[in-house]
């Protein structure tokens, strides 16, 4: 009896302490320490407010996927001015879902069955959504959720309804079963001190969103507590939900806030030194840039200029001219007074255009994107060249293209930079480099005859390691093989770097790897002239560079050069 009442004791125990400490997935890095605010979405059911009263069923769909879509587009141009433009993308997009002919098609059919407005746009969107929600493509599953929130727009139009999100009166840690990216961006940074989802996805756009604010997010958590807490702790680097932490936990979680913020301090300070190993030895370190803001925001974190602008944002809506691309760029290149390199449209793979039929391509990723996509629609990248060009004039300007595969490729691409130049005339930049991303397998093998014509080499390490893994980057069951540390992704760095410095000419880094400081020491190592990343990561990749000697790091890429697996990699590390 006694037994049984221990071990009945110790079952209380152990459940005790998992309740309060609930495990995800880290979604974005960050600790968030104060009282715990729940949000459960109303339910809709039942209420149908006279939306476009006196009109039929039809009707009144088809006004309120007007008006849906009026306010996603008011929500985009919000989001482009306080954020950026890669993230009112995402809002833009789902304009574009609230017209599609399919959704309102399938709605219609209901109607016509006798069902309601509200009732109709909610079933059909979510037919869609389970659908996209099936897909072996992680990305495209995760889709689903735009397609739930346009659908729910539209449905809180027909009953009269907005969102119920809480009104915090104190700064807190909100929880959800998950939200919706419109719910995301309307999410004060001042007022939200993380976000924890039952449900939710890494690729998720309330994880880009939340990013984009400095918002910690925990994803994954499963089922809620019941209650609100009055004090807890979001972990967001480890992917934990402690609830009603003790007086050691709670301290120990203030001192890496603390810690985090003495760093942060620190760093600030080294905003104005250059990155230059003990041994005399400099990298570059710029910024990967996707909106006039990110640009803006480029000198705060001690940004050298710009490694790599993404230029896609421009064309994602519809095929922009060259007055109103000239423009934008214009306003990028006065935000960055040193080097720019821009990227030329990188579209196809996961960014199709509405406007461009790229039919149904078994394997987008491996199909019709980046250059190939330019030299077929060469009146688009001619428009793009010319932009580019005059919006330089008087200035130092990079031109890069992607999904370079070949020698003959690079060629076409450089004569249209050539005809483009005799195009504008004297608007001109005062010296202009043309080069290329890295980021094929091919391009690797080739890098001593495409060095030997190109300006720079630009190694694009998300695709690189994707294509030379054969590792799907979005993809959990084969996460464990896509590393840019990998020995064989480590080697056609290496290779495209020598034939680089061969040929007199620099090479740089602008994928996520060059912004992990844990692979900086290798970067340097390696050669690598130029680190491109995102600029909050650059004061502590510059702190690594400080405090390493160039001489050291040749020595640990030798050794990691030299390993046979990843495991061998980063024990170096």
């Amino acid at each position: 009896m006694m037994l049984t009442s221990n071990l009945h004791s110790t079952f209380y125990i152990l459940h005790s302490t998992i309740m309060k400490s609930l495990q995800g997935i880290p979604a974005v890095g960050g600790v968030g320490i104060g009282p715990l605010v729940i949000y459960r979405r109303a339910n809709l059911n039942g209420a149908n407010a006279p939306f476009a009263a006196g009109k039929s069923e039809s009707e009144r769909l088809a006004d309120a996927i007007v008006a849906a879509s009026e306010e996603l587009h008011a929500l985009a141009a919000r989001v482009r001015s306080e954020i950026g433009d890669e993230q009112a993308a995402i809002f833009a997009a789902q304009a574009m879902i609230a017209a599609d002919p399919s959704l309102h098609d399938s709605a219609a059919q209901l109607i016509a069955g006798g069902s309601d407005a509200p009732s109709a746009i909610k079933a059909a969107g979510e037919e869609y959504a389970v659908l996209l929600a099936g897909l072996d493509d992680p990305y495209l599953s995760e889709r689903a959720a735009d397609v739930r929130d346009v659908a729910g727009r539209i449905e809180r139009i027909l009953r009269g309804q907005r969102e119920n999100l809480p009104t915090l009166t104190q700064p807190a840690i909100l929880l959800a079963d998950d939200l919706t990216p419109s719910e995301t961006a309307t999410l004060d940074p001042k007022m939200v001190l993380g976000i924890g989802l039952a449900e939710g996805g890494l690729t998720s756009h309330v994880v880009v969103v939340a990013r984009s604010k400095s918002i910690a997010v925990v994803v994954g958590l499963g089922q809620l507590p019941a209650d609100e807490e009055a004090s807890a702790i979001l972990d967001g680097d480890g992917g934990r939900l402690i609830l009603a932490p003790d007086a050691a936990t709670l301290a120990a979680y203030q001192q890496r806030q603390q810690a985090a913020a003495a760093t942060q301090q620190r760093q600030r300070g080294l905003r104005e030194q250059p990155a230059v190993s003990r041994d005399g030895v400099r990298v570059r370190l710029v910024g990967n840039v996707g909106s006039v803001a990110d640009a803006v925001g480029l000198a705060e974190y001690g940004a050298e200029g710009i490694g790599l602008l993404r230029t896609e944002f421009l064309f994602l809506e519809h095929e922009p001219t060259e007055d109103e691309q000239a423009a934008i760029y214009r306003k990028i290149f006065a935000a960055v007074p040193g080097e720019i390199v821009v990227r030329t449209m990188d579209l196809g793979g996961d960014k199709p255009p509405p406007y461009i039929d790229f039919g149904n391509e078994a394997n987008p990723f491996l199909g019709w994107r980046g250059l190939r996509v330019g030299l077929e629609r060469r009146d688009m990248l001619l428009t793009q060249l010319r932009a580019m060009l005059k919006a330089a004039a008087g200035r130092k300007l990079g031109i890069m293209f992607p999904m370079v595969s070949t020698v003959e490729e690079w060629q076409a691409a450089l004569a249209m930079v050539k005809e483009a130049q005799q195009a504008v005339g004297k608007e001109q930049p005062s010296e202009l480099q043309v080069g290329i991303m890295v980021e094929v397998p091919a391009a690797a093998m080739m890098a001593d005859a495409l060095a030997a014509e190109c300006d720079f080499f630009s190694i694009g390490s998300n695709d690189l390691t994707q294509y030379v893994m054969a590792a799907d980057r979005g993809n959990a069951h084969v996460a464990s093989l896509y590393s840019a540390a990998q020995p064989a992704v480590l080697r056609m760095i290496a290779r495209t770097v020598e034939a680089a410095h061969a040929a007199g000419k620099w090479v740089g880094i602008c994928g996520e790897a060059g912004g992990d400081p844990q692979l900086t020491t290798l970067w340097l190592g390696l050669g690598i002239d130029e680190l491109s990343m995102a600029a909050p990561r650059i004061p502590t990749v510059k702190e690594a560079i400080l405090s390493h000697s160039a001489a050291d790091c040749r020595e640990l890429a030798a050794k990691a050069l030299a390993c046979a697996t990843l495991a061998d990699v980063m024990k170096l590390l």
